[in-house]
């Protein structure tokens, strides 16, 4: 049965709302994103069931283990040459890491964003200040950057998220003036 107007091969209005977007469609077909996403699941439920799994405490010292840092029974990753114990070690860091990640992340885009607004709206002199500012900053490897400023500002959460801040903008806050668009590469004007 057809509607009139209508061909049997257009989509009805329920069908375009219900069924998902192209790459929500093709994703369960990639068996690497699959094997991604249930990677990503894993560590992120080890990290929220951390204080529950009964792992030791990340800095707990196995002054014992010292002598066989080598994986065992009690450490299945081994110890540091400290004794503290490396699978502990990560499933206590991943909570860390997925607490300042998107944090950081989420302020740097609001940062360039930001620039990148006013470079737009007010144009000329602050769009090539904010313009050289931002080629500074990718000058350097981004590891350079943070080890410099985790360096003079000290080692914290904070911290951290301050020199992702700091080093990530400039990415963020737009391309320069290329007639092309991104990924221009010919010179053609």
């Amino acid at each position: 049965m057809s509607i009139v107007g209508r061909s049997e091969s257009t989509p009805t209005e329920v069908e375009l709302e219900t069924s998902p977007p192209g790459l929500l469609r093709r994703l369960p077909k990639s068996r690497i994103a699959m094997i991604g996403i249930v990677l990503i699941l894993f560590w992120v439920s080890l990290a929220a069931l951390a204080p529950w799994l009964g792992i030791t405490p990340p800095n707990l010292q196995d002054y014992a283990a010292i002598a066989r840092p080598k994986p065992s029974l009690q450490h299945w990753l081994g110890v540091d040459p400290f004794g503290r114990d490396i699978l502990s070690r990560l499933v206590w860091g991943a909570r860390t890491v997925l607490t300042v990640a998107p944090t950081a992340v989420i302020a740097a885009y609001l940062v360039g964003c930001s620039l990148g607004l006013l470079a737009g709206y007010f144009g000329r002199a602050v769009d090539t200040v904010i313009s050289r500012l931002s080629d500074v900053i990718l000058s350097f490897p981004v590891i350079v950057l943070y080890v410099i400023l985790i360096a003079n500002l000290g080692p914290s959460r904070l911290n951290i998220i301050i020199a992702v801040v700091l080093a990530s903008p400039a990415g963020a806050s737009g391309p320069d003036k290329n007639p092309g668009g991104f990924g221009n590469m010919s010179g053609s004007k």
